[in-house]
């Protein structure tokens, strides 16, 4: 039947027939209830049950019909099982295998099923094994050989088993239409697929073919294809699949197929795809590995990909490798090679352990046993930690492009034998995400014996393996080493996150600098920083403060900046000390922060509210500036170009607007400051240095004149004294001071008598003694001038140690504040500064302005110095707008000082003296005081009155024919000033006119013109003349400071034909002329320079030698020179000190400028009196009040010889 109704003809034969047959049936039942109405008996009763009968015979009528209609078509499939078993009985025969026995003959779909009984010699499992022998079946046919499943106890079949004497032998056509994909396929078609396909690929591998225990249709969605799982007694390969033709994959001993897309459940498309993975990866590792080599076993479940930018995925694929192996054999060029390659040339493929959520506790960096994991990425990635931080979207990502680049940098450095990959720990992006540059902190872990000293030693080759990264720092870490790689810190496309973050890239780049320039301490480490912070009123600086170990110095480190600078990519370093000996500061910028160039900001500059003459911008920004309180004077050096010049010029500035202020450039004439000559107090020019000379001894008498202020006032400072006497500060300029004072030499006098050669010969004399003026003027100045107001400024290129010696200005470089702008020697710079090896380095190309500033109480800075865009015109309008310029009875007149000077000549009474070349007569000129009218008294009070008794002893001694003696005491301080002094030492220097004073005659001159020698001695001696007593000291405002040189000077004036004095400087004297005054300078000093300005020669005896002169005196002194007797001074003889007036501002319109000559004449003036100087006599000397002043005239040559009236001054 059912082969009768298998296809849709015998269907439609067997319902027609079946039908025809109920309907002879219900005639049947028709004609039998007819006969019986007609029939007077009737026929039903015949029947029993009479039913029964039409129902026989229309079943009898269908069967006859059927069978007529289904005959042939059943009896076919025992006509092809006889077909079937007799072409196989031959095929067997062939084979030899007579006794196997056909069982049954099926078509299934596309397949013919043929199932034989194996005899018990051979068995099924051997009968499948001659299928490969068989014979062909027929043209364009295939075939296998099947299992049967067993049967248990209960005849049930057992799915996986196989019968031992039954087995199945399937056909089927090579181009037959089999899809197992369709809706409709049969299941049983479906499983001859499945099994079909397996022992084909069995039989190609010589393996023995799995039995199949079922195939599952999976849940599709609708309209889907069916999909299928097959599952089978052994492993199974995806080879199947392709033998089928079908989709799928293999997992064990399931076989999924189908359309697999439709399948709703999920965690098959997942297992999947985990399928597909291992078995490429299987390939993968058959095609790296070695032959033979055992390959790793993926870890799907542990598969892991992150996103590293929008194009870019990286996939982390963790191994378990097998025993007996070690992870570094799989660290070897050719596996990381044979992958890339394999991974359709991947670009990005490293291996690493596995670590971090593979291993529980440990230690950071520990590895996994047995583990491994591969990195890649189908896309490129970024060769180099700069090029990519915080935007990268997943963390991981980073992390594992890191380890890769780290790999690479490692298998570069060690050789290929070490395997000494290390394991990323930690990787932390220190830039933020809108960084274009990124630096990273990644923490290492170390294997196989490497240590952090050896990574350091390789840094470079690490450095360039790692992309050629621009910047790399290795620091020691716990477990291994920390590496800051990336971007240069202090770059300006570098924004971190954090300022402690950009402090520890420094901190690193100072310990790899010190240790690349060998600056360790004892043990080999470097220099630890202490803290760091940027400069609050200059971020662009940092301020570090670090360890100084022993043996390191400032200066060794000092010495070491230039190659610190690229070692830490700094181009501005400047190391100092630290208030702590032990410790350093070191200030760096990336770029030179120093502002250039660097205008003038008039604000500032024409602030008078301060002292402080802003001069120049600092390394921090803030400005530097001249503080005449904490700074005594100023020595400015530079060379040419250095701008100089222009700073020169803001310090002038500001002094205009603040002071009084004087300028000497007898070199280039003051062309830099001719802007400033409508407000300078006095300008002294080019070729003028005999002027500067008088000039700087006016300024170095104004000083005096100020201390005596200060003194009466009891005051330590000009700025302390009432407003109303207070002077006005004082700035002398002295520009090419050493040019200026550049020794003169002068020859002896010229054998020629031409007065133009005369003359040069006498100019050069006068310009040696201004330059004498000078120096003795600066060093006075030096010490003494700041109580009294008044600064110096000396400028020049350099300063030489020779011409400080010649002219003893010893004393400039430890009293002066220190300047030097542009390139200068290293010899210059010890010259002129204290500690050279302090100094800030101001890099190897210096601009236009840039120097260095010392000070006494601060440490060396450098500085740019402001300049004036607008030059001189600017500089002019600025003054001029906030200051009105001097009346010329405000400014010093030079005319007047040059004339002084003009009418000094080298030439003495008609001819040229030199006291080397002359013999000198020995006859000796005696004084007479008696015979001079002299009857003085003199007292020098108390403190002298110990000496008195014991010089009295020496007056009897004998004198014989030495010259004649004036003896001079040599007092240490000036008398009227000091609390110590008697008062009536004190009144003798009375500023109070002594109009009472008697007028006695002068001296008498010596009887020849030979010269005088004056021995002037410590103590009184027998006929001496006293100071004080037979020769007064003047009542005008002192000369030099020193009262006794003031009248000796005024003596010698009146005795012209003296031209040479020594000084007996006696050990047993209270005050000796190498004493020094209150301000520092030595008497002798002052002495020297007030007779060599009258044309006087100079000489000290020591003492010593004195009293060895004294005891060869042989003979006595006449009668009528012995010394007069000084009596007791009388309390009323006594002047009182008077009030002291100030010096008007310049705000005012004063009556008369202080210390400028007076030059109304004196109707009383001797014969050769000028404008310049009043004739009186000197008891009737105008006497200098803050307002007026003579005292220039002290040091003119005398206008006559006349005999002066010489007053009795009574001490």
């Amino acid at each position: 039947f059912s082969a009768a109704t298998k296809d849709e003809h015998g269907v439609r034969s067997f319902v027609g027939f079946g039908l025809l047959g109920a309907v002879v049936a219900v005639g049947v039942l028709f004609t039998l209830l007819a006969l019986d109405d007609a029939l007077p008996f009737g026929v039903l009763y015949l029947l029993t049950p009479w039913l029964l009968l039409p129902v026989a015979v229309g079943a009898v009528a269908a069967a006859a019909c059927l069978h007529g209609a289904f005959r042939e078509t059943a009896l076919q499939p025992w006509r092809d099982t006889v077909a079937a078993r007799t072409a196989w009985d031959g095929r067997w025969a062939l084979l030899k295998q007579p006794d196997m026995h056909m069982l049954t003959h099926e078509v299934v779909g596309p397949f013919t099923v043929d199932t034989f009984f194996a005899p018990p010699a051979l068995g099924a499992a051997g009968a499948i094994g001659l299928h490969s022998k068989l014979p062909v079946i027929g043209t364009g046919m295939e075939s296998a050989s099947l299992t049967v499943p067993d049967r248990d106890s209960q005849g049930q079949e057992m799915p996986g088993t196989a019968h031992p004497s039954t087995f199945r032998v399937v056909t089927w056509a090579s181009d037959a239409d089999i899809d197992v994909t369709a809706a409709d396929t049969a299941p049983d078609v479906i499983a001859l697929r499945v099994e079909t396909a397996v022992f084909l690929v069995a039989s190609e591998y010589r393996a023995p073919a799995p039995n199949l225990i079922a195939v599952e249709p999976l849940p599709v969605g609708e309209g889907c294809g069916g999909a299928y799982a097959a599952e089978l007694s052994g492993a199974v390969e995806n080879a199947i699949l392709n033998a089928m033709g079908v989709d799928g994959f293999a997992d064990g001993r399931t076989l999924y197929f189908g359309d697999l897309d439709g399948v709703t459940d999920r965690s098959l498309l997942k297992l999947r795809e985990k399928l597909e993975v291992t078995d490429r990866w299987g390939v993968r590792w058959r095609d790296v590995l070695k032959k033979d080599a055992k390959p790793p076993v993926l870890q799907y479940d542990h598969t892991q990909t992150a996103q590293f930018d929008a194009r870019t995925t990286l996939t982390f694929q963790p191994f378990l490798y097998p025993q007996g192996l070690s992870l570094e054999s799989y660290f070897e060029p050719y596996i990381t090679n044979g992958l890339s390659s394999t991974l359709k040339a991947a670009p990005f493929v490293t291996l690493t352990g596995l670590t971090r959520g593979f291993v529980n506790g440990g230690l950071p960096g520990d590895r996994f046993p047995q583990g491994f994991a591969v990195i890649w990425s189908e896309s490129s990635v970024p060769l180099s930690p700069a090029e990519f931080g915080a935007e990268v979207r997943d963390p991981r990502a980073a992390e594992w492009v890191l380890s890769g680049i780290l790999n690479k940098a490692f298998d570069a450095a060690f050789s290929s034998t070490r395997k000494a990959r290390p394991e990323l720990v930690d990787a932390k992006c220190l830039t933020t995400r809108r960084s274009p540059l990124a630096v990273w902190s990644l923490k290492v872990r170390l294997f196989n014996g490497v240590t952090a000293a050896e990574v350091k030693s390789k840094q470079e080759v690490i450095r360039l393996a790692m992309g050629g990264v621009p910047w790399l720092r290795i620091t020691e870490w716990d477990y291994g080493v920390e590496m800051l790689v990336g971007a240069v810190p202090r770059a300006e496309s570098v924004q971190f996150a954090s300022p402690v973050s950009l402090n520890r890239c420094d901190e690193l780049d100072w310990e790899q600098g010190f240790l690349d320039n060998k600056l360790t301490a004892a043990d080999g480490s470097a220099p630890r920083m202490l803290s760091i912070a940027p400069l609050e009123s200059n971020p662009k600086v940092t301020r570090a403060e670090f360890t100084l170990p022993s043996p390191l110095s400032l200066a060794k480190v000092k010495e070491f900046i230039p190659k610190l600078r690229p070692a830490t990519g700094n181009a501005y370093i400047d190391v100092m000390a630290s208030d702590d000996a032990t410790r350093m500061v070191i200030q760096f910028s990336e770029t030179n922060p120093m502002p250039f160039p660097a205008p003038m900001l008039w604000a500032e500059t024409l602030d008078t509210s301060t002292e402080v003459i802003p001069v120049a911008s600092g390394i921090d920004g803030k400005t530097i500036g001249f503080n005449p309180k904490a700074i005594a004077h100023q020595l400015i050096l530079g060379g040419s170009g250095s701008g100089k010049s222009s700073c020169l010029q803001v310090f002038l500035c500001g002094a205009l607007v603040r002071a009084d202020v004087i300028v000497i450039d007898t070199i280039k004439g003051g062309a830099d400051f001719a802007f400033a000559k409508p407000w300078l107090k006095g300008f002294i020019g080019h070729n003028k240095l005999i002027a500067a000379g008088e000039v700087m001894m006016w300024v170095r008498a104004e000083m005096l004149r100020r201390a005596a202020l200060n003194a009466a006032a009891g005051v330590g400072s000009y700025r302390d004294l009432p407003a109303d006497v207070r002077p006005q500060h004082l700035y002398v300029f002295i520009d090419e001071f050493n040019q200026m004072m550049e020794p003169i030499t002068v020859s002896k006098e010229p054998a020629s008598s031409d007065p133009d050669v005369v003359a040069e010969w006498g100019t050069s004399n006068l310009e040696k003694q201004a330059q004498a003026k000078v120096a003795a003027a600066v060093k006075a100045l030096t010490t003494g001038a700041r109580s009294a107001g008044i600064t110096l400024l000396l400028s020049g290129q350099s300063l030489k140690a020779d011409l400080t010696k010649a002219h003893n200005l010893t004393g400039i470089k430890s009293n002066y504040a220190r300047i030097a702008l542009g390139k200068m020697s290293w010899g210059d710079l010890a010259s002129a500064f204290k500690d050279s090896s302090a100094l800030p380095d101001l890099g190897p190309s210096i601009p236009k302005g840039r120097g260095i500033w010392e000070t006494d109480d601060d440490p060396a800075v450098a500085f740019q110095a402001w300049f004036a865009p607008g030059g001189q015109d600017e500089m002019r309008d600025r003054v001029a707008a906030v200051l009105p310029v001097l009346r010329p009875d405000e400014q010093l007149n030079i005319a007047d000082f040059e004339a002084q000077v003009s009418a000094q000549t080298p030439v003495a009474f008609g001819q040229i003296l030199d006291p080397d070349d002359e013999d000198l007569d020995d006859e000796v000129t005696e004084l007479d005081p008696e015979a001079l009218g002299l009857d003085l008294s003199f007292d020098f009070g108390s403190f002298d009155k110990a000496d008195t008794a014991a010089d009295s002893e020496a007056d009897a001694a004998p004198f014989g024919d030495a010259p004649a003696l004036a003896d001079i005491p040599s007092f240490s301080e000036r008398a009227g000033i000091e609390d110590e002094l008697d008062a009536s030492l004190a009144a003798s220097f009375s500023r109070a006119p002594l109009d009472d004073a008697p007028s006695v005659p002068s001296l008498p001159a010596p009887d020849s013109e030979d010269d005088l020698f004056l021995r002037v001695s410590a103590a009184p001696a027998p006929g001496a003349l006293l100071l004080g007593a037979d020769i007064p000291v003047p009542e005008a405002a002192p000369v030099t400071g020193l009262p006794i040189a003031d009248a000796l000077v005024a003596y010698l004036r009146s005795r012209p034909e003296v031209e040479a004095v020594t000084f007996v400087d006696r050990v047993d004297a209270p005050y000796r002329v190498h004493d020094e005054d209150d301000i520092g300078v030595p008497f002798a000093d002052t002495l020297q320079t007030a007779l060599e300005n009258i044309g006087v020669d100079f000489d000290i005896e020591d003492a010593r030698s004195a009293e060895t002169s004294d005891e060869s005196l042989d003979g006595p002194f006449p009668a009528d020179h012995a010394p007069t007797t000084s009596p007791e001074p009388d309390e009323n003889d006594v002047a009182p000190l008077p009030s002291i007036s100030a010096e008007p501002q310049r705000s005012e319109a004063p009556e008369s400028t202080p210390l400028t000559r007076r030059t109304d004449e004196d109707p009383a003036a001797g014969p050769g009196s000028s404008s310049t100087h009043s004739g009186a006599p000197l008891g009737e000397q105008p006497v200098l009040s803050p307002a007026a002043s003579d005292e220039d005239d002290w040091f003119m040559p005398p206008t006559t010889k006349g005999k002066p009236v010489i007053p009795d001054i009574d001490f």
